[in-house]
């Protein structure tokens, strides 16, 4: 009998094309002036990055059933172009870990080997979906645009003359969807998958944690973006500050916070609590902060209280003072939920002057620096703002979720029903997240992931006091033997 390693690489070759398998062999799909013309955009944009070195070169984990390897990124283009139509490959990485940057690394290196269509879920999707009526689909009217095909057509026949060979789809942005935007997207993609039309090799930029879509296939591989590696992060705060004696400054701040923690385990030294450029950025600024003076919560501290005295340090001069600035967003917050499982995230006026605080000035101007301020982003639509960036979203949606669900087992499920470690990690940082810490690490486990993923996330979370151990020990002698108890244990031996 053949093996079925063999019988997966002669069905990848004749979907390819390069061997006859009874059938003529699928010629690539015709690339279009409006793709040729992104292609070169593109190719020229991220040339002009790495020759001014602004462009990072990274190494990947690549996983696949016959094992895992690190892979650069000349050979994970090679391997994402041998995708078989109807085929995926999962790309995992952390917000503001740099997805968006090595998937314009990918698309420059394979657009001009075949038809490449790239959509950018939040900017090129999200203002879609709202107004597409009934069954239509917001991916066809995005992927016709990309083929430049004529709007006035029925899309799906333009895909059915278009889409006659192998190409490529490359998915970005999932992550700044909302819940709500996530399950037009699995309809979207369900659509897709039932076409007529050759189906697309597949590459899926997702969050970590990410596992699929119920019932959807399996990818052929997943890749996982690494830590930032401490020279990467060491290079950083240099950067953002030169001045040696205020770098002093910030060392000695890190380390009496015991931000400076290096992570167990791992081919490379990285900080535990600089796992991603945003990461790092984050903590550039508030060392920054401390060395110009600016008082910060003191004692070692979880990843909610540095987001949180970073949003009020900038919020704070708005709505009178940080405590202030944090309660304002808590109030548009939950102004966004109409009672529904999960609130919109969305900023308008209307919201933000109903929510400002007393102690802020005249509502007006108070939202209107507000809605310029680095923590928004500009609108979607006309008249509407969101946050700047998913772990912002992450922030505010876990104070919503503690305070909305005051039992364990409600707020396990709901933590759950997000499927997202890194939002998991947020409501675990939190003081009422950290009295369900056993239970929410026992939905994650229950979604499948494994404890060393989990691990990695609550620790970065977690204020690594000795009451927290005290904790820790007293859950995991509670905890029944199994994933859970696993990480708990695992939390205990961490340095």
């Amino acid at each position: 009998m053949a093996s079925p390693n063999l019988y997966w690489c002669v069905t990848v070759a004749c979907w390819l094309g390069s061997i006859g398998c009874g059938a003529a062999p699928l010629r690539p799909a015709p690339i279009p002036a409006t793709a040729d013309s992104r292609c070169a955009r593109v190719a020229a944009g991220f040339a002009a990055r790495v020759a001014s070195g602004q462009h990072v070169e990274v190494s990947v984990q690549w996983t696949e059933p016959a094992g895992d390897l690190r892979v650069g990124e000349a050979e994970l283009a090679r391997r994402l172009a041998q995708g078989a139509p109807g085929t995926e490959v999962w790309v995992l990485g952390r917000g503001g870990s740099g997805k968006s940057h090595l998937a314009d690394a990918v698309e420059a290196r394979l657009c001009r080997q075949g038809l490449i269509l790239r959509v950018d879920c939040e900017r090129d999707l999200a203002p879609r979906m709202a107004g597409v009526p009934g069954h239509g689909s917001a991916l066809a009217q995005v992927l016709a645009e990309r083929l430049g095909l004529d709007p006035s057509v029925d899309p799906t026949e333009g895909l059915l003359a278009a889409l006659t060979g192998p190409w490529t789809l490359i998915l970005d942005g999932t992550d700044e969807l909302t819940a709500h935007e996530l399950v037009l997207l699995l309809r979207d993609l369900r659509w897709l998958g039932q076409g007529e039309w050759v189906q697309p090799n597949l590459i899926r930029f997702e969050r970590p944690g990410f596992d699929g879509n119920e019932g959807g296939p399996r990818p052929r591989a997943v890749v996982t973006l690494p830590a930032l590696r401490c020279d990467q992060a060491d290079a950083l705060l240099a950067r953002r500050l030169p001045d040696a004696g205020a770098l002093a400054s910030a060392r000695a701040w890190l380390a009496a916070h015991r931000l400076d923690r290096l992570r167990v385990g791992g081919e490379d030294c990285s900080y535990v609590h600089m796992a991603t450029w945003r990461d790092a950025e984050l903590i550039a600024d508030l060392a920054g902060d401390a060395a110009r003076g600016a008082r910060l919560p003191g004692g070692p501290l979880s990843q909610a209280d540095l987001w949180q005295a970073w949003v009020g340090l900038r919020w704070g001069p708005i709505a009178g003072s940080g405590e202030a600035g944090l309660a304002w967003v808590d109030r548009i917050v939950a102004a966004s939920a109409h009672g529904l499982e999960s609130p919109d995230l969305a900023f308008t006026i209307d919201r933000c002057m109903a929510a400002a605080p007393l102690e802020a000035a005249a509502p007006t101007e108070a939202c209107a620096a507000l809605l310029a301020s680095p923590l928004v982003a500009a609108a979607r639509k006309s008249g509407t703002w969101s946050f700047r960036h998913r772990t912002l979203v992450d922030v505010a949606l876990a104070r919503w979720l503690v305070t909305r669900h005051t039992d364990c087992r409600s707020l396990a499920t709901a933590v759950a029903g997000h499927a997202s470690l890194e939002l998991m990690a947020m409501v675990v940082a939190q003081p009422a997240g950290q009295r369900c810490l056993d239970r929410v690490v026992q939905g994650a486990c229950e979604q499948g992931l494994t404890a060393a993923q989990i691990t990695g996330f609550v620790d970065e979370a977690l204020p690594r006091h000795p009451e927290m151990v005290a904790e820790l020990r007293h859950s995991a002698f509670q905890t029944a033997p199994g994933c859970a108890r696993e990480v708990l244990e695992a939390l205990i031996g961490a340095p």
